[in-house]
């Protein structure tokens, strides 16, 4: 995703080792030489960072393409197809 480039380094490097490579807390914390709370703090502060960016922004189709936003609509019809 092309947010997770715009997260502060340290944060970056946690969110990647957790949601990108699938370590968990304790291993991220050894691989990169922090405190499980810090990578629980980092991690916090990365959703909330993408969230925030997210909410201003909107999630873009391509990453080289500011202009192309993807806007989410509620679908009235059922994905269930009668048979």
């Amino acid at each position: 995703i092309g947010l997770v480039t715009q997260l502060p380094d340290r944060c970056k490097a946690v969110f990647r080792a957790r949601r990108i490579h699938g370590l968990s807390q304790q291993e991220t914390a050894q691989s990169l030489g922090l405190t499980d709370g810090v990578v629980e703090h980092e991690m916090m502060k990365g959703m909330r960072l993408m969230s925030e960016m997210i909410s201003r922004e909107g999630m873009r189709q391509e990453a080289g393409d500011p202009t192309s936003t993807v806007k989410k609509r509620a679908s009235k019809r059922s994905n269930v197809q009668d048979r």
